[in-house]
């Protein structure tokens, strides 16, 4: 649920790149645990994060506006995703903390995903995907 919300937070808003196996503080600790999870190797990642952003985003806009690579940083290998901004609002459906299954939209605040209010998103539709 977080890539799918931070990918969605990255396409609302400026674009953006979300990486992998890199801390906060940005120190590339590489994706061993995430790879081993997902069946040990990065085509096998990779086919993961296609499939999960098909089912959320469909096929076009993964294609068009989503870019998967495994750059080697520090001597490690991490996943890079590259988001190209929307050209609509995109909604993603997930459950809450309640576990209610919701659409829900995500914009980036500073460094971080922030989920709008309806009101707020509205407001921030109206301005971000004005056409003039």
């Amino acid at each position: 649920d977080v890539v799918v919300k931070t990918v969605a937070a990255f396409a609302n808003g400026a674009g953006g790149t979300l990486l992998i196996g890199v801390s906060d503080g940005g120190i590339a600790a590489g994706l061993d645990p995430g790879l081993k999870c997902l069946g040990g190797n990065c085509d096998k990642m990779e086919l993961h994060l296609t499939n999960l952003f098909n089912k959320h985003f469909g096929q076009s806009f993964r294609a068009s506006r989503i870019h998967v690579s495994f750059p080697i940083v520090s001597e490690v290998q991490i996943c890079k995703i590259e988001i190209k901004p929307a050209g609509s609002p995109i909604f993603v459906t997930l459950a809450d903390a309640r576990g209610a299954i919701a659409e829900r939209f995500f914009t980036r605040s500073g460094n971080s995903s922030q989920e709008l209010t309806a009101s707020q998103t509205q407001l921030f539709i109206n301005d971000r995907f004005r056409h003039p």
